[in-house]
């Protein structure tokens, strides 16, 4: 070939080459103008650089390739408010490999084209208002590690495909949204895949056997679902497993023998809200970095084993609203052993069938001690002296036992101490006088014992008191006159139980109750509370907007009257009370 054949081609190809080059340019640069026009709200101004006089690999949030030059490799637009929707014409960014759009107000649908986008390794549309479904498409990306759509308004099924083609897919975050249908089991193909969370939707159906295959996951989250049949005993095999939670299911059956055997890693154990019974498993003894334990609100039985002395890391153990048993002090032995738990700030066995004499070993329980929830089981003895060395107290629920005894004299020494709950007890002699130290005090319930003699005026340094119940018992005296002008709760209820209607029996809680049914929450609700809420909406025209808090609040009270029957057995565990609030999120 000639010399000037062999110019002629240099300068044919050089021109192709140009072309394709624009060519690639003005589909990344027109995909992102299309992308902005999408955006309809941006209130940082975060979008103001995209515009000619900045070339498109400069913009806010924008990344460009540098083996293959002015191509889109990732777009980080998190946090930023923006509203309005996602552009389909985002997946002519056909070399993208990261798509953040978290922590924004973008709705309509999660476009289906991104289907498209074969390089894309990370994928975060979480917290959103984004509806529609998960797109199927999404299985066509290959080389996704990373979906993350938590936090949105979507619906429909978990698509089957997702747990066919996505052999690099690490991570899968559905949840808190409206998704329904099973969990499918092809999601046990993922074989890459450590964290699977699926928590708040509306999931239905049995927990796959297939996930057992998951040898690397780390995080197994489903909470707040309506998922039913047993555990399968397979997951407790998954020696990865650091984070493990079901609360609020309907899952039934017992925990293997075999649980605690191999999890070596386990640090949290939540199973709370669901209808599993038997007993606790003396393997779990095993599970040494164990920080979190729930298992309240279920049907299990029997003695607790002594398994947490050897939980260094253990803060929170929950066995409340079950079936536990114990007669005797080798029953009780349990306790003694969560003295060696030196991390420990959260203990409840309330409402269980715990007999005995109550352990002393409470007293020295650890420093870090927040929560101690004991009542309405049937310990007798006295309330352990030393207790107020538990000084980061919070919470002190001892009622409904059989306690003896006299309130500690030193009870005052406690000033984190919030809630104080003796009642329903055989309590005697007086309340001391160190009780008015109790200056963050919200809570003092003794009622239904045998104290006598007169009220403490300490008490009326108690400035924070709400909640006052000095009833069955035999004081002699009068109840200073102070107290009553310290009780906030009294004056955002608007009401004080001095009004003429505080008589012939009405209460503060029938009186709520009476208003919440009748359309008369304003007169439960503190007016100064309510009337710039209020007056704003009509300022704008809003008056829809303020019939929908106002119906939101009757929700609200419901649910608080729901939460305070007399019987501890009729009450609403914690964990219907968080599905009954993210229900009334949702809904208003």
């Amino acid at each position: 070939m000639s010399s000037s054949h062999l110019f002629f081609f240099y300068l044919l190809l050089s021109s192709m080459l140009t072309t394709l080059l624009a060519n690639e340019i003005t589909d990344d640069h027109l995909a992102l103008l299309d992308f902005k026009n999408g955006v309809t709200s941006d209130p940082s101004g975060a979008l103001s650089s995209w515009n000619e006089s900045v070339h498109f690999c400069n913009w806010t949030g924008v990344s460009c390739s540098s083996k293959h030059p002015h191509r889109v490799t990732a777009l980080d637009l998190s946090m930023l408010g923006l509203g309005g929707f996602i552009s389909p014409s985002i997946a002519n960014l056909s070399f993208i490999q990261s798509i953040e759009l978290s922590v924004n107000g973008f709705s309509g649908d999660v476009p289906p084209e991104f289907g498209r986008l074969h390089r894309l390794h990370y994928l975060n549309l979480s917290f959103n208002e984004l509806h529609g479904v998960v797109p199927m498409n999404l299985a066509n990306c290959s080389k996704l590690s990373y979906l993350d759509l938590d936090s949105n308004q979507l619906s429909g099924s978990i698509p089957v495909e997702l747990g066919q083609t996505l052999p690099k897919l690490e991570m899968l975050d559905l949840g808190n949204n409206s998704l329904t249908g099973p969990i499918p089991s092809s999601i046990g193909n993922l074989s890459s895949l450590t964290l699977l969370i699926l928590m708040w939707n509306n999931l239905q159906g049995i927990i796959p056997e297939e996930l057992g295959r998951l040898s690397y996951l780390t995080t197994f989250v489903v909470d707040g679902n309506w998922l039913n049949g047993t555990i399968p005993p397979v997951l407790f095999n998954i020696s990865s497993l650091i984070y493990f939670t079901v609360v609020g299911n309907q899952l039934h059956g017992t925990l293997p023998p075999s649980l605690g055997a191999k999890l070596p890693k386990l640090k949290e154990l939540l199973l709370d809200g669901n209808k599993l019974s038997g007993t606790i498993p003396a393997s779990l003894s095993n599970v040494s970095l164990l920080q979190i334990i729930d298992l309240s609100t279920n049907k299990f039985s029997g003695t607790v084993p002594p398994v947490f002395g050897g939980m260094n890391a253990l803060s929170y153990l929950n066995l409340e609203r079950n079936q536990f048993q114990a007669s005797d002090a080798k029953d009780l032995s349990f306790i003694d052993s969560l003295v060696n738990c030196s991390n420990l700030q959260v203990f409840s066995v309330f409402f269980n069938d715990l007999e005995g004499v109550l352990p002393l070993s409470l007293a020295n329980f650890s420093k870090e001690l927040r929560l101690l929830f004991l009542d309405y089981n049937h310990f007798s003895g006295i309330i352990p002296r030393g207790i107020e060395n538990l000084i980061s107290l919070s919470a002190m629920n001892f009622g409904g036992n059989d306690l003896t005894g006299q309130i500690p004299e030193h009870i005052g020494n406690l000033p984190m101490l919030q809630r104080l709950k003796f009642a329903d007890n055989k309590l005697t002699g007086y309340i001391p006088s160190s009780i008015g130290n109790l200056t963050q005090l919200v809570d003092f319930l003794v009622y239904g014992n045998k104290l006598e003699g007169t009220i403490p005026s300490t008490m009326k340094n108690l400035h924070q008191l709400a909640r006052l119940d000095l009833s069955d018992n035999s004081f002699s005296g009068r109840i200073p006159g102070e107290i009553f002008s310290q009780l906030p709760s009294l004056r955002v209820l608007g009401k004080r139980p001095v009004d003429e209607r505080f008589k012939d029996g009405m209460t503060m809680r029938k009186f709520v109750e009476i208003c919440a049914s009748h359309d008369r929450i304003m007169e439960v609700i503190d007016p100064s509370m309510f009337s710039q809420l209020e007056d704003g909406d009509v300022e704008h025209g809003d008056i829809l907007s303020v019939r929908k808090k106002i119906k939101c609040l009757v929700s609200v009270v419901a649910l608080g009257l729901a939460c305070s029957v007399d019987s501890p057995n009729e009450r609403l565990g914690m964990t219907d009370v968080a599905v009954q609030m993210h229900a009334i999120r949702k809904r208003y």
